[in-house]
């Protein structure tokens, strides 16, 4: 599963347990853009159907980064994909086999990865 678009916030990465009431901020290890504001834009948010503790987002801008976390989103670390232009794009997991990955960075073909990203 995934999802495509901006999601701008100057809090960082959050995410809600309860429905939205509260909202715990989810951002260590990503990097903010490479602009003055500050801001970690994210471009891509795949979770892993088979466990929602591993979570795949990909960022914005020039200096962007696809990352990982198998913490819920507690923390992160970047995937290396070993193409110049890592920023943002597409994430999907294949249902029936979840270490198998799919990434779209922004002016690049599809890669894919057989161990989840690894």
């Amino acid at each position: 599963m995934g999802t495509a678009g901006h999601v701008f916030s100057p809090q960082g990465f959050v995410k809600s347990g309860d429905g939205g009431t509260t909202w715990t901020q989810l951002d260590a290890g990503i990097a903010p853009n490479d602009t003055s504001d500050g801001l970690i834009n994210i471009e891509a948010i795949a979770v892993d159907p088979s466990s929602t503790q591993t979570v795949y987002a990909g960022t914005w801008f020039t200096q962007g980064r696809f990352y990982k976390s198998t913490t819920g989103g507690t923390t992160w670390t970047t995937l290396d994909l070993g193409t110049p232009n890592q920023s943002g794009g597409v994430i999907a997991i294949d249902p029936a086999n979840t270490r198998v990955l799919y990434v779209a960075p922004f002016g690049t073909t599809l890669l894919k990865s057989t161990t989840g990203g690894q």
